[in-house]
């Protein structure tokens, strides 16, 4: 009963209401949207440190971790195929990659430049380059450029180029490669400073007879990282440094969780802001119907139910308001995650491992939690003004 009497008097100035409704739905659509872009470009960059820097757990030698801004290739774990055996096994793991990071020279007659190469398994790997190339493509040996280093060295396929290292055995190394396959990751970094080459060449050039120097485990769910990096620290031996994402990105993985609570609650005060139209709109309707009111209570309504009906209008405002402006803000995030958005423009000059492309994304925790707000914020607006009800007595708000 006092839902239909709250949305009759709702009927009475519909420009009101609806001029009310579309100030919580914009809010509503705001934070819906916002919220999806946040969580996605949060995820991306930590996702992007797991692909391409840290995996969810990294194995490395103890003088590896304290040389690691130098890239030393001569800290090698010789038994890697044997610590990747033990690996292979545990629940939860979904891929474990052996990987060579090093330092080089590389050039073509006059002009050279320094770069990072990168030797994996060309395959089969999460970085997932093969998919990014604009020219070439894999092949049995052979070099694969980032568009922006090839670009700088004026090189194309099927060039060939002398790449110099340090290797292993402290001394130094050269070889001559051709070009297979120039790639475009649309991340600034790799496009500009990266390269791949096959484990296999990777070692020929660094002269590694056997073993990696880094190796990544990936796992099916996050939250098992921790577990898995105990797991594997057995496996492992204590000779070896064990780490896993959370701890290698130190500070910054703590930065972007509380990034994401904060946001939530910059979310609830925008959408207080917006609900403070309801306010005004109910403190109007009750100064506007003061001696209905004191007909009401004459006739015998209690000050809970007026309190109700009011606290009905104004959650009714809202809510018709807030749910379809966030369900129109989820369609806009399931629309720009399925095509991205391109920020090259703002981001090619960042040499972070982040993407170009920004897939905003939200689960289904983030939904319910923006619904619930939606709805939850208008109607303790609405409690506000419906309280002053009881301030009158019948007689008073007769006369007023």
């Amino acid at each position: 009963m006092f839902l239909k009497f709250a949305f009759r008097n709702l009927m009475r100035n519909k420009k009101r209401t609806f001029t009310s409704a579309l100030s919580v739905f914009s809010a509503a659509m705001l934070v819906g949207f916002a919220y999806g872009w946040v969580n996605g470009v949060l995820s991306l960059y930590s996702e992007g440190f797991i692909k391409y820097q840290t995996g969810n757990v990294r194995i490395v030698t103890q003088g590896y971790e304290s040389r690691e801004k130098f890239m030393p290739v001569d800290e090698v774990m010789a038994n890697a195929d044997e610590i990747v055996s033990g690996i292979r096994n545990l629940a939860g793991v979904t891929a474990i990659e052996q990987r060579i990071r090093f330092g080089i020279l590389m050039g073509k007659e006059d002009n050279t430049v320094s770069a990072i190469g990168m030797g994996l398994d060309v395959k089969n790997n999460s970085i997932g380059f093969a998919s990014k190339f604009i020219e070439g493509g894999l092949a049995d040996h052979g070099i694969y450029l980032g568009a922006r280093l090839a670009e700088n060295l004026r090189l194309g396929i099927g060039d060939e180029i002398l790449i110099a290292s340090k290797t292993s055995e402290g001394g130094l190394n050269g070889i001559k490669v051709k070009v297979s396959g120039i790639f475009k990751m649309k991340m600034a970094s790799f496009d500009k400073h990266y390269f791949f080459m096959s484990l296999e060449d990777s070692k020929r050039l660094l002269k590694i007879r056997e073993g990696v120097t880094e190796i990544f485990v990936f796992a099916k769910n996050p939250d098992d990282s921790a577990r898995l990096g105990n797991e594997i620290k057995k496996i492992a031996g204590e000779d070896l440094s064990v780490k896993t994402y959370s701890e290698q990105m130190g500070g910054l993985d703590e930065i972007l969780k509380m990034m994401k609570s904060i946001f939530f609650f910059v979310e609830i005060a925008i959408l207080a802001l917006a609900c403070f139209v309801i306010i005004n709109t109910m403190v109007m309707a009750i100064f506007e119907r003061m001696r209905e009111i004191g007909t009401l209570k004459a006739l015998g309504f209690g000050e809970a139910d007026l309190f109700w009906i009011f606290t009905g209008e104004g959650a009714m405002i809202g809510i018709l308001g807030g749910i379809p402006g966030a369900l129109l803000g989820f369609l806009g995030i399931y629309f720009w995650g399925k095509t991205g958005i391109n920020l090259e423009g703002i981001m090619k000059n960042i040499e972070l491992p982040v993407e170009y492309i920004i897939h905003p994304a939200l689960s289904l925790f983030d939904i319910v939690g923006v619904l619930t707000m939606a709805t939850v914020v208008p109607v303790l607006s609405s409690m506000l003004p419906a309280r002053y009800i009881r301030r009158y007595l019948p007689s008073h708000a007769l006369r007023m």
